[in-house]
């Protein structure tokens, strides 16, 4: 048998009669047994150890063997036995002490901590609509595989109940998605529950952020400046030209944020390194934003420069970020222009961003990649359904006005914030400055 499965290869197996005891095994599982005084002088060539006495010796080789069972017992001590599975060399070891400091993998399919809360929330909301109507939810997954069609039926029912109560889209697709989580041999089976789900988009489609045209952009900051609030500056800026999304910024600190001035200069750009970037389970898990354009480049200079490492380039809270970005629209009768009921946000700047640099340099593959799209078609999805020239069209005759005056405006407004920061004075008085030179 073993001649007829290895063939020419048992030419190369050692003789075992030529030895006068079992051959020592440098294994970790070799038993103690075998080091016997005696073992090593009565060999004879050996092609793992040569001719007698090139090999190690016997009291070496023993003590090898009592620090390789050492070993073992120390391993299977911090790591318990899986079945017959032992850890095979140093990296083995290695890697499993670095999975004990870890939490143990996740059951089913990986999502983010945020969507697992949801998920679980709207499960027991469906188990409650169950109890009413007298059903078990355990019963039901308990027995997935025989009542698959009353799964479908019980999911289409609660989805009907759900848009007659007022609820959006997203409870309905995350109920089955949960579901589809909890038992994925229902994964491919649920499309009855789908159906339905795409008959409630096509009757109410998702609508995307307007974009935030750059007259608005430079307006904005211009009331920023003037106010002394260089920090929402920096973040319309920098938000606006790298495309973030406002969740991008909101966790970035000081140290996250390469400026030209850390480069002594040799550098024209900011770079943003992003910590938890949103396509990171599904694209580049390490990502960067980059920023460019001259004058937005200086407004992020003056906001973040001088900021520690440690330090969050938002110290506040995003509802006071969202509030303050709010007062500058009112300031500019802005903040109830609404199109395709959908007012300018803080999720207005990364659409409005990338409309201008779509519209600048008409490559959509440069513009993809500045805003870390997947596929060319997912962001020209994004950015044909928005439109910044619409948005301009929607607003008051007035408001327009002084947009576009506080647009001309805004060279004066970075010129003044430069001297007032290269001058050290704090921020609150910077309002009062600018009140003093317009009344003088």
């Amino acid at each position: 048998m073993t001649l007829s499965l290895l063939g020419s290869q048992c030419l190369d197996f050692s003789d075992r009669a030529r030895f006068k005891c079992p051959r020592f095994p440098f294994g970790l599982c070799a038993p103690f047994s075998y080091c016997k005084p005696g073992v090593f002088d009565c060999l004879d060539f050996d092609s793992t150890l040569g001719f007698p006495g090139e090999g190690p010796s016997r009291f070496l080789a023993c003590q090898c063997l009592a620090f390789r069972w050492i070993l073992l017992v120390v391993v299977l001590d911090v790591v318990p036995c899986h079945g017959v599975l032992f850890p095979r060399n140093a990296g083995d070891i290695q890697r499993i002490l670095q999975r004990n400091a870890r939490p143990p993998l996740q059951e089913g399919r990986p999502v983010l901590g945020v969507t697992s809360k949801q998920r679980s929330s709207f499960l027991e909301q469906f188990g409650d609509w169950l109890r009413v109507q007298s059903i078990s939810f355990d019963a039901l997954m308990d027995s997935y595989l025989t009542r698959v069609e009353e799964i479908n039926k019980l999911l289409v029912q609660y989805g009907r109940s759900l848009y007659a109560a007022g609820r959006p889209y997203n409870h309905y697709a995350e109920t089955i998605n949960a579901i589809a989580a909890k038992k994925p041999a229902l994964r491919r089976q649920l499309q009855e529950a789908w159906n339905l789900a795409f008959s409630w988009v096509r009757d109410e489609p998702s609508a995307h952020h307007i974009a935030m045209p750059w007259q608005v952009l430079l307006a904005c900051i211009s009331v920023c400046l003037t106010w002394g609030w260089l920090d929402v500056a920096g973040m319309l800026a920098l938000s606006w030209g790298a495309l973030l999304r406002v969740g991008e910024f909101l966790q970035a600190m000081r140290k996250d944020l390469l400026l030209p001035c850390d480069t002594n200069f040799t550098n024209n750009f900011a770079l943003l390194s992003l910590k938890e970037p949103k396509t990171r389970f599904t694209a580049a898990r390490h990502q960067s934003a980059k920023l460019d354009i001259p004058d937005l480049l200086q407004v992020t200079h003056l906001a973040f420069s001088r900021l520690q490492p440690h330090q969050r380039l938002w110290a506040k809270s995003g509802q006071t970020l969202r509030t303050r970005f709010k007062q500058v629209l009112a300031e500019l009768g802005l903040e109830h222009v609404k199109l395709n009921n959908k007012s300018l946000d803080t999720g207005s700047l990364r659409p409005g961003g990338a409309t201008w640099i779509l519209q600048q340099t008409e490559d959509s593959e440069f513009t993809r990649r500045r805003g870390r799209w997947i596929n060319l078609r997912v962001m020209e999805i994004y950015i044909q359904e928005v439109s910044s020239f619409q948005n301009l069209a929607a607003i008051p005759a007035n408001s327009l006005q002084e947009v576009y005056q506080l647009c001309d405006f805004f060279p004066a407004a970075l010129h003044g914030a430069r001297n007032f920061w290269m001058a050290n004075i704090p921020w609150n008085v910077w309002f009062l400055l600018w009140h003093r030179q317009v009344t003088r």
